[in-house]
């Protein structure tokens, strides 16, 4: 089946799910979503096959992002027939996503690979939040680390050499 789609709620309204869902019901979907307490709708996420769970409240906490317009009511979210909303992103990063999103917080010790691959889901989800936190607070190199481990381990190398009375 073709991966829903959202669209503008209105008048306007298409059927571009494939199937099943009619304008009536795609209109009931985004009045539900608008009438809704936001920490108590539970939203089920697929991205690009893994499955998350989040409030709504979670999603519509940075009001700029895709996902806050998204599931602002605005648009007409289509469920797939597992009921969940599928985006097609690779879903590798999308937990440290949701975790900015609850806390604002991301792993201090995250490699330069995994934060350039987090920036690129910001900048998809438009977290502009996300996106200056990761240029204004550089993490710790994980090539610092390893430096500081050769370095440790020749210094006790050495050490134990002289103890030994190699020199």
């Amino acid at each position: 089946s073709k991966p829903p789609l959202m669209e503008r709620s209105g008048n306007d309204t298409k059927n571009t799910d494939g199937g099943g869902g009619t304008k009536a019901s795609k209109r009931e979907s985004a009045e539900r979503l608008r009438q809704t307490d936001p920490a108590s709708k539970i939203i089920t996420l697929d991205i690009g096959g893994t499955k998350f769970k989040t409030s709504l409240l979670t999603l519509r906490s940075e009001p700029d992002s895709m996902l806050y317009a998204m599931f602002s009511g605005k648009y007409d979210v289509v469920y797939n027939s597992e009921d969940c909303v599928f985006i097609d992103r690779d879903g590798s990063h999308f937990h440290l996503i949701l975790n900015w999103l609850r806390n604002k917080t991301v792993p201090p010790s995250l490699s330069a690979q995994d934060r350039f691959l987090l920036k690129q889901e910001a900048e998809y989800y438009g977290l502009r939040e996300l996106l200056n936190y990761l240029d204004n607070n550089p993490s710790v190199d994980s090539g610092d680390q390893v430096w500081d481990c050769i370095r440790r381990t020749v210094f006790f190398f050495l050490v134990s050499l002289r103890s030994f009375g190699a020199f």
